[in-house]
């Protein structure tokens, strides 16, 4: 007993077949391109992010280090005179004093 099966019927399957796989893999295609894509700009904003913060610890770093250099240059050491730098300057949380013994 063999099944007859038109000639209309079987063309229509395979077009039908064939645009579902052409539209799945289209599909899958642009999903693997959009999170590629969203990678990409994660990766980007986080090293800008980075930078940014770099700069500022160089600047903050770059603050402390003239602060230091004035006071050293300038002033005797006096407790209180260090004492006021750190509360007055939100920069400075504390002062390490090093001394040279010759």
């Amino acid at each position: 007993m063999i099944k007859k099966v038109s000639l209309k019927k079987e063309i229509l399957q395979l077009l039908i077949i064939f645009s579902i796989v052409v539209i799945v893999l289209i599909g899958s295609l642009s999903i693997l391109n959009q999170y590629s894509a969203k990678i990409e700009t994660t990766k980007h904003n986080q090293n800008l992010v980075l930078k940014q913060v770099s700069k500022e610890v160089e600047k903050l770093i770059n603050s402390i280090e003239t602060i230091s250099v004035y006071l050293s240059k300038n002033y005797e050491m006096n407790k209180n005179l260090l004492k006021n730098i750190v509360e007055t300057n939100k920069n400075i949380s504390s002062i390490l004093i090093l001394n040279k013994k010759e």
